[in-house]
């Protein structure tokens, strides 16, 4: 894995390439918007201490997080599929 490759000047390449863009992956559970509403609710069931989300319980988890891409899968034909498949060809091989 490399660190030297800036994940949105990833993105913009290869959307330059031709791609439809790339998207972050979602959010780990226990970092989700939700959870302080989660846990104002199992207080009040007296289950507060059920729930463990706090930073740091999954470390290779929330290293690989940030780094995740996720690309669009939804194209009409396959000639819309070798658009994408070519511009992320290209943008790796100009980062290589």
């Amino acid at each position: 894995m490399r660190d030297d490759i800036d994940w949105f000047d990833f993105r913009k390449r290869y959307i330059a390439n031709g791609g439809d863009g790339i998207y972050a992956a979602w959010a780990l559970l226990y970092q989700e918007d939700s959870i302080p509403d989660i846990r104002r609710y199992l207080k009040t069931l007296g289950l507060e201490q059920r729930l463990t989300a706090e930073p740091g319980i999954c470390p290779n988890a929330e290293s690989l997080q940030p780094r995740l891409m996720q690309f669009t899968t939804n194209q009409k034909d396959e000639v819309e599929m070798s658009v994408q498949a070519r511009a992320l060809e290209r943008t790796v091989r100009e980062f290589a």
